[in-house]
Parts: C-alpha cells; sequence; structure tokens
C-alpha cells in the first residue's frame, strides 16, 4: 500500500550498506556526516 509508512521504509541491510560505503573512502577523503532519507520521506517522522 503506497499511503502506509511500512511502503517507505528502510531495510536495515541497506542502511548498512551505506554506512559501509562511507567507510571505505579512499585515504584522505573526510565525510563528516551522512543523510539517508527514504524517497517518500514525507512520511518518515
Amino acid at each position: 500500500d503506497v499511503n502506509s509508512i511500512e511502503y517507505y521504509a528502510l531495510e536495515p541491510d541497506y542502511l548498512a550498506d551505506q554506512i559501509v560505503a562511507v567507510i571505505n573512502q579512499p585515504w584522505g577523503v573526510n565525510i563528516s556526516e551522512i543523510t539517508v532519507r527514504a524517497s517518500g520521506d514525507t512520511y518518515i517522522l
């Protein structure tokens, strides 16, 4: 159901993959903040 909050919820595996991608940046790259949002983030509180 597109109107359900569960429809837009991010899976834990997806979030973990994004964190690993940030950690695996080349030496000398500094990432100070990461924001991950679902495409329908108006439903995410």
